[in-house]
């Protein structure tokens, strides 16, 4: 919890950005799957179904994809900007913390040591905000958003999933639970 409020700290002063770039993330998953669920109903098109033609779907495929990939790009720049800001400041919080430690601190570790631990852990902060965080956004969108339009495609379907998850689960937690006296026999067995 503590960590969290630290970098939130760093953080809140990108706001703004931050949110925008959550926005572009929401946004780059939904046109991705609209454009994809929309392919469907181009091959529908094909097939003489619906009331449009196929090169209205794939105009708007085209679209989708087009908007979704410059919003990308527009958010990879604003998420480079924002990590490259919050970086600068880590370092030299890091920095002026460094400045203040008694000299016994450095006598005991070796400067390599220390610059080391400070560069991993700086860039390890900044690629997680950089690319791990949004990409997490991105798989939430992305499965929330396919199960809505699962839903809209086929609720009986959606059911039939939902059962077979249930019972997998179930099935697999059973088989464990079963198997696991089994596994203890055999891992003292002579191989």
């Amino acid at each position: 919890k503590y960590i969290y409020s630290r970098l939130w700290r760093y953080l809140s002063r990108h706001k703004l950005l931050f949110a925008l770039a959550i926005l572009m993330t929401i946004a780059t998953g939904v046109l991705g799957i609209t454009g994809t669920s929309l392919a469907g109903k181009a091959i529908g098109a094909i097939a003489g179904e619906g009331d449009r033609g196929v090169f209205f779907y794939v105009a708007v495929m085209a679209l989708c994809y087009t908007t979704a990939a410059i919003i990308s790009y527009t958010r990879s720049v604003i998420m480079l900007k924002l990590t490259q800001n919050m970086v600068a400041k880590m370092r030299s919080d890091v920095y002026e913390n460094l400045v203040e430690l008694p000299v016994g601190f450095f006598d005991r570790r070796q400067a390599g040591e220390i610059v080391s631990t400070i560069s991993y852990d700086v860039n390890t902060v900044s690629e997680t905000l950089a690319h791990d965080f949004l990409q997490i956004i991105l798989s939430a969108v992305t499965v929330v958003y396919s199960f809505v339009l699962m839903l809209t495609v086929s609720p009986t379907l959606v059911g039939v999933f939902a059962v077979t998850i249930f019972w997998h689960e179930r099935s697999t937690a059973s088989w464990k639970q079963k198997s696991a006296p089994r596994s203890e026999i055999l891992a003292f067995a002579p191989v």
